[in-house]
């Protein structure tokens, strides 16, 4: 099928329910350094297909970010473009014609799956780009403590003050709770007891009703931070979105 036909019957699904000849695609969303690599690599293991990514372990990720190369390369550009990166979002995000090109020779390469996915923190300054495409993009989310994420992104970059990264988790996070709020998927907290944080896990996968597998990718090891939450007051804006995730989080969890 050309690419532009298999993108014009996603565009003329704005609303209502997605057809069903299109393929189910699914994004992890979250801030840097929230778990995200965690949840990805659960919903793989659950039978989510991933496509090629990056396994390899390293310093701050023992078992492989799984991100795709080519989407984080896709992202840094359209944050250049407009004039932002990772770590300083953009007031306005402006996809070019040639990054559009990229990002529908992206989802053409996954043609003829009934269910993929992806995971890339960027997704979450990017994502009106990608719903342009893919109205009936599902998603999954995933938040971590703002003060735990910035002392990580402190020690993994350097000098910075933890309120530089407050501020990135701020911009990340409105983002990701305004989503949850206006389409109501599966969120998780990161911060959460192993056992359960594994419960949460396996709830989700049954709610995405993905086809199942191996459950064991989760290891508590993992999470590098300290296991008791910072008692530090927060400025009220960030507060007031960490405080509404967790709700957010934990009404789901309680069903």
């Amino acid at each position: 099928m050309p690419m532009g036909g298999h993108l014009g019957g996603l565009r003329d699904s704005l609303t209502g329910k997605r057809p069903d000849d299109a393929p189910r695609v699914i994004s992890v969303l979250g801030m840097h350094r929230s778990g995200t690599s965690s949840l990805v690599g659960s919903l793989e293991a659950a039978g989510l297909p991933l496509g090629e990514v990056r396994r390899e372990g390293g310093d701050s990720n023992d078992k492989g970010h799984r991100e795709p190369g080519e989407i984080i390369r896709l992202h840094d550009d359209v944050l250049m473009n407009s004039r932002g990166a990772w770590h300083v979002p953009p007031a306005v995000v402006e996809w070019s014609d040639e990054q559009r090109q990229r990002r529908d020779a992206f989802i053409a390469s996954h043609e003829g799956l009934a269910l993929w996915g992806w995971k890339e923190p960027r997704t979450l300054l990017v994502i009106d780009g990608w719903l342009d495409v893919l109205p009936q993009l599902e998603f999954v989310g995933t938040f971590r403590h703002p003060l735990v994420v910035a002392r990580s992104l402190k020690r993994r970059h350097g000098n910075d003050t933890p309120r530089l990264w407050l501020d990135v988790w701020l911009a990340y996070n409105q983002i990701l709770l305004r989503l949850a709020q206006e389409r109501g998927f599966p969120l998780i907290d990161f911060d959460l007891p192993a056992e359960a944080y594994a419960t949460r896990l396996r709830a989700i996968v049954d709610e995405l009703q993905l086809p199942g597998g191996d459950d064991d990718f989760f290891d508590a090891a993992l999470r590098t931070s300290q296991k008791k939450l910072p008692d530090t007051n927060l400025p009220a804006e960030i507060s007031r979105v960490y405080g509404r995730l967790r709700e957010l989080a934990a009404a789901q969890a309680a069903g």
